[in-house]
């Protein structure tokens, strides 16, 4: 299993560049799937690895139209392939900073990791309660390439965790009051800034929101009626939200000890306390999270599901030479996004 490990490791820019090389073929080919044979679409879908379909809630705000001749227009998602390309350039960049600058690309492969592995679960509960699917060998055939993606992306992640390196404060560090009690631990580590942890909240609720939400359409109906008779129409969702953000933060910081949004700003979670994070640390950290106005704990010196935990979040090294490269990429495709929202928003009012 080791020698399996470190082959993936070794050749995942091989992988990755792959992955985003064919995901961009059959996502151009899909494009014009009304104008091609389905057998030319089939033979695409069974070479293209990727199964990422980001969907804000099926909303008009992040979608562009086409028009196709005797066709008609055609609306698509523009998250998914803004992904895509974000994943080819963060591929490049990896190959090209020798593995140094790794934030993109490590986003991308979180990414692909809960998208297939949310994919899995919906497709096989798919086929358990018997509902209709095009081709039963080809969705087997799908769920299989899932399956693969989900364990390439565990792997390297893993070993991304195990090499982590972490920016050490000058000195003896920095003491840090736990609880009223008057418990005390010594950090010796950078934490992120204010400023992050808040782009860790913003990227994070966006994520959770774009790979979850697809899913609520598939859901039993009498489940979603049930679901509003105990709660309304006003807080349904919430406990939708609250459901997935749990798996969500649990999932990534057990396993990883970050999320999506801070492998962007190249942070990771850490034990206040020596020895690792448990996953009780971790469960405490984000049912916190629940606490009303919890968000606002981190104005003051301490967050208050950092408090709780005994975990805070650190900085992890990065090379100066290509982290302005990374940034400016990361904020040329957010603003992309903020752009395409703005322009839909216009035109739905």
């Amino acid at each position: 299993m080791n020698r399996i490990q470190n082959i993936i490791y070794n050749n995942i820019f091989y992988i990755a560049l792959y992955c985003s090389i064919t995901s961009i073929i059959f996502y151009i080919a899909a494009l014009f799937s009304k104008t091609l044979p389905e057998k030319l679409l089939d033979v695409l879908s069974v070479f293209s690895v990727s199964t990422i379909d980001l969907t804000y809630f099926q909303l008009d705000f992040f979608t562009f139209s086409y028009y196709i001749t005797d066709t008609g227009t055609i609306t698509r998602s523009a998250l998914t392939p803004l992904f895509i390309i974000l994943f080819f350039i963060g591929t490049l960049l990896y190959s090209v900073s020798k593995k140094k600058e790794h934030r993109i690309f490590n986003f991308c492969f979180s990414l692909l990791f809960m998208a297939s592995l949310t994919s899995i679960i919906d497709n096989t509960i798919g086929l358990i309660l018997g509902r209709e699917f095009y081709s039963y060998p080809l969705l087997a055939f799908y769920i299989f390439k899932s399956i693969i993606i989900v364990f390439i992306s565990f792997v390297y992640l893993q070993k991304c965790y195990q090499q982590k390196q972490l920016v050490l404060l000058e000195g003896e560090g920095v003491r840090v009051f736990l609880n009223n009690s008057g418990d005390v631990s010594v950090l010796k580590h950078e934490r992120a800034s204010k400023w992050q942890r808040f782009v860790h909240y913003i990227i994070d609720s966006f994520l959770i929101i774009m790979l979850f939400s697809k899913y609520t359409f598939f859901m039993p109906r009498a489940f979603m009626i049930e679901l509003t008779a105990m709660f309304g129409d006003r807080f349904y969702g919430f406990i939708l939200y609250f459901i997935a953000s749990t798996i969500y933060y649990v999932l990534f910081e057990t396993l990883f000890k970050t999320t999506p949004g801070k492998y962007l700003m190249n942070t990771s979670v850490i034990n206040y306390k020596e020895g690792k994070i448990s996953f009780g640390q971790i469960v405490a950290r984000t049912l916190s999270r629940r606490i009303p106005f919890e968000a606002f704990s981190f104005f003051g010196a301490v967050g208050l599901h950092d408090r709780l935990s005994s975990t805070t979040v650190a900085k992890q090294q990065s090379d100066k030479t290509y982290e302005n490269g990374a940034k400016f990429i990361l904020a040329l495709f957010g603003l992309f996004v903020l752009l395409i929202a703005i322009m839909n928003f216009s035109n739905i009012f």
